[in-house]
């Protein structure tokens, strides 16, 4: 188990509330922002009326010591992944994407995608009913052949039983927003989220510390804690899930404040490192540029 090195639970900042910019809060040196949203504004259900660009996204993101940034395909968009490819073929070096597709996508199609600047397979299903996932399988064990992730976006409730079988087609696994998401349950007594902490020891499922303020300040330092601990720094990666596209969530918390969420709660410089940058840039592979 890694014993991580971290600040006193319930400090740091949870929102938007003034806080002094200091020298020990700006990230690491190539920083990656794991993930983030772009996407015009728009009338369909759920899109937001306002647009989020990658202009804005890399201005905030520079300002807080990230260049490179992982998009995450929102939800609403269903298999349009237009706005994010043309951001990852406008910023190649800078930009890596995650993209939604039907379960018949080719293998040519994911071989396609991967040179456009594709790193994984969303499935966000937290707002429809869960798949038959054995539709997905030969998708997604082609997609594991490729080099290529599955992102689990699914309430927290589904997630062990839908890792198991995911697991089981070949193909690594990255869990959205700390695995608690939409979930009803305090984390701290919830078998759903010690289940994700089990499959810590399959070395083959990752998550991403996204969306902290989905709960109140002391949960989630504990979720953080427990995952730090479970996973350690090579299985972890850091998103600002900006700009929170949820009504209730959005930019409540400023890009600088989600970036300073982390490096309050990681005092070891390796660590933060291994997490803001190393790990991601292997994983989206930043590192075959």
């Amino acid at each position: 188990m890694f014993v991580p090195k971290l600040a006193v639970p319930g400090e740091g900042c949870q929102s938007g509330a003034a806080q002094t910019m200091m020298a020990e809060t700006i990230l690491p040196k190539d920083a990656i922002d794991a993930h983030a949203h772009v996407f015009t504004a728009g009338l369909l259900p759920r899109q937001p009326a306002y647009a989020s660009t990658a202009d804005e996204l890399f201005s905030l993101a520079e300002e807080a010591g990230s260049r490179r940034i992982v998009l995450t395909q929102p939800s609403f968009f269903g298999f349009d992944n237009g706005e994010v490819l043309a951001a990852a073929e406008r910023y190649p070096d800078r930009v890596r994407a995650t993209v939604w597709l039907p379960p018949e996508t080719s293998r040519p199609e994911l071989e396609t995608l991967k040179a456009r600047g594709v790193a994984g397979l969303r499935l966000p299903y937290f707002y429809t009913d869960l798949p038959d996932w054995e539709m997905f399988a030969e998708m997604l064990g082609v997609a594991g052949r490729l080099g290529l992730h599955a992102e689990l976006g699914i309430p927290a409730r589904y997630v062990a039983a839908s890792l198991e079988q995911l697991l089981g087609f070949g193909i690594n696994i990255v869990v959205e927003h700390m695995g608690i998401a939409r979930s009803p349950d305090d984390p701290t007594s919830s078998p759903d989220f010690q289940a994700l902490l089990s499959a810590a020891d399959t070395g083959r499922v990752w998550v991403k510390l996204s969306a902290s303020s989905r709960l109140p300040i002391e949960q989630s330092d504990w979720v953080f804690a427990q995952l730090l601990a479970a996973f350690g720094p090579k299985r972890l990666v850091w998103g600002s899930d900006w700009p929170r596209v949820s009504a209730r969530l959005h930019r409540q918390m400023s890009y600088a404040d989600c970036s300073r969420w982390l490096v309050e709660r990681v005092l070891d410089k390796e660590t933060l490192t291994d997490i803001a940058v190393r790990t991601p840039a292997s994983l989206y592979g930043f590192d075959d540029q």
